[in-house]
């Protein structure tokens, strides 16, 4: 999740929160402080990195 949000920068979930994969792994980067999900309009979230998940996508390499 964090790769692709590094590449992409911000991005949009339509999907409302609930127990599906995609909301279970950006609540858990976002419990890390990795980014940042804001809710945008009733159907459209918005998720963005942090400083801190900013420099853990961008990894050794």
């Amino acid at each position: 999740m964090l790769e692709i949000l590094r590449m992409t920068g911000d991005v949009a979930i339509t999907a409302p929160p609930d127990q599906s994969l995609i909301w279970r792994t950006l609540l858990e980067c976002e419990q890390e402080g990795w980014l940042v999900t804001k809710q945008i309009n009733p159907t459209l979230w918005k998720a963005s990195l942090t400083e801190k998940g900013r420099a853990l996508a961008k990894g050794p390499y």
